[in-house]
């Protein structure tokens, strides 16, 4: 009888289409949290999401009520399943969303998630649809990558990659912290060795050719919905905004040419697209007026830029041509137009992959950095710090720093440092795993100039020149050890472990002799040569 009642409870509360009757200041309670529903934040495929407030730690939060229906039952598991997995991993260091708990409310799964700020869309809609600034979406763009490249390695397809599952975490603070984004909603999400072929997946605009003609598919479908993305905050509008598939896939053609026929041959879809010609091999996109007679759905033409090639995007808006920095913006341009014609490559196999992608000269920027005092790259390498700034949870806690060696052991040159020592002087660090979700950092900075002897004094030695850089380099560390560490990555960045090893060791050596009251100059000097980004370089890898 009680369970019968739970029952009536719960289709009482419940809609038609299984999403649940919400109403501001009720109550949900899990295990171990009770949550005030302080307002409606959205509506989606699976269920909706409301801003809560959880009572007993006075923390605000996004709770995500699943609809009961039963269509939706399977997908809202395997949900919940990726959610618990992701869960295992540093979820900051990879720009996904951090799911806090799930628990059952009236037969409606909830899902409770850190709460964002902003998605993508809303932040464009509040501009007005103004174009972003190639400047402002490479941080954007890497860190998606970042998270994508993490999926991968898990198996796992995102399967619903566009504006508004993009979220922008401080989009009110500075240029460092701005374009701070995290990737949520895997209510689509799938694992790559379950793809079905036949499953409807991906928003429209940002759907992929496989899934629309039916071929099979893997994580690259992410790829191509990125790749849309960036187009769109490029265009202040979509690339493809296709009002039924087949205005889709004919936009798809029209710009960037048939996929291969190897493809639509294969494709469980084709024939509703493409018809071929009796006498060759060949496959003709249906015309609209052809579609119509076959399927009744009208074709229309919505797009605000008809592109005869992805080439074309560099020429959507105007450079200004009294910008100092125009030759370096149509270069930024030419990169831009170049990771995107990889990521929107019709053949699946052949898409760029997130490691790939990370390591683009669009995302690196070498084309910026030869020129580093220009406004451009110091503006872009200001916007990309978010990027490669390790936020704080990333980190394990720091061990006690034991107390620096008394003065007077300063008199001879340090032997190198242990792997112990080196633990001890920077602490543990979190490091990433292989999938390179970390950009590499720009590259350091140009060496100072040598001090000037005064007028008519003596010049100054290159060992005193160097001895003082050194001093003032790791004087300006002492405090933190751990940003000394950090300010080490453009030197070490790309090098194998055992040299990557051997140069931290170097390093902490330096470190803990700069920071002594005296160094012998020619001690000081052969530690600065050691750790000498050059002679380092030397031995990296391409």
């Amino acid at each position: 009888q009680q369970q019968q009642q739970q029952q009536q409870a719960a289709c009482s509360s419940s809609k038609s289409d299984g999403d649940y009757r919400i109403t501001v200041g009720e109550e949900l309670r899990s295990s171990s949290h009770t949550y005030e529903v302080m307002s409606f934040l959205g509506r989606g495929t699976f269920g909706q999401v409301v801003k809560g407030w959880r009572k007993n730690t006075n923390e605000l939060v996004a709770i995500k009520i699943l609809k009961n229906h039963p269509s939706y039952a399977r997908q809202g598991s395997i949900e919940i399943h990726i959610l618990q997995q992701l869960s295992k991993e540093d979820t900051n260091a990879y720009n996904i969303i951090r799911a806090l708990e799930c628990f059952s409310h009236k037969s409606h799964m909830c899902l409770v998630f850190e709460l964002l700020e902003q998605n993508l869309y809303d932040y464009l809609k509040a501009q007005k649809f103004r174009p972003l600034a190639l400047r402002e979406i490479r941080p954007i763009t890497q860190q998606v990558l970042a998270a994508l490249a993490k999926l991968k390695s898990l198996g796992l397809i995102h399967a619903d990659l566009k504006p508004e599952n993009i979220m922008l975490v401080h989009p009110n603070e500075g240029p460092t912290r701005k374009y701070r984004v995290k990737v949520i909603d895997f209510g689509s999400a799938c694992y790559t060795n379950k793809a079905v072929t036949s499953t409807y997946l991906q928003s429209r605009y940002y759907r992929a050719p496989e899934i629309l003609i039916g071929l099979p598919f893997n994580e690259s479908i992410d790829m191509w919905s990125l790749g849309c993305v960036i187009a769109e905050l490029f265009m202040g509008w979509p690339l493809y905004p296709g009002s039924s598939e087949y205005d889709q896939i004919r936009y798809i053609v029209e710009t960037q040419g048939y996929p291969p026929a190897a493809l639509l041959k294969v494709a469980r879809k084709t024939n509703c697209f493409f018809s071929r010609h009796p006498y060759s091999y060949e496959y003709q996109l249906k015309s609209p007026e052809q579609y119509l007679a076959e399927s009744g759905v009208s074709s229309k033409e919505v797009r605000k830029f008809k592109l005869a090639g992805l080439d074309q995007i560099r020429d959507v808006t105007p450079v200004p041509a009294a910008d100092p920095d125009t030759d370096l913006e149509r270069a930024d341009r030419v990169q831009f137009s170049a990771l995107l014609k990889k990521m929107l490559c019709l053949e699946g196999k052949l898409r760029i992959c997130p490691d790939e992608a990370i390591a683009h000269p669009f995302i690196t920027m070498p084309h910026l950095q030869r020129w580093p005092q220009s406004q451009l790259c110091m503006e872009s390498e200001t916007l990309m710090q978010v990027c490669y700034r390790q936020p704080a949870t990333c980190l394990q806690p720091r061990r006690q720093q034991p107390p620096p060696p008394p003065p007077m052991q300063a008199a001879a040159a340090p032997a190198a440092a242990s792997a112990a020592d080196l633990a001890s002087l920077l602490g543990p660090v979190y490091y990433p795993s292989a999938s390179a979700a970390l950009p590499p950092p720009p590259p350091p900075p140009p060496p100072p100039p040598p001090p000037q002897a005064p007028a008519n004094g003596p010049p100054v030695s290159a060992a005193a020149a160097a001895a003082a850089a050194a001093a003032a380099a790791a004087a300006a560390a002492a405090s933190d050890p751990l940003s000394f560490y950090m300010s080490l990555q453009p030197i070490t960045y790309g090098l194998a472990a055992a040299q990557k090893a051997a140069a931290l060791q170097r390093a902490a050596a330096l470190y803990q002799a700069a920071t002594f009251a005296a160094v012998p100059l020619a001690a000081a000097n052969n530690l600065l040569t050691s750790v000498n980004p050059l002679a380092l370089a030397a031995n990296a890898p391409d």
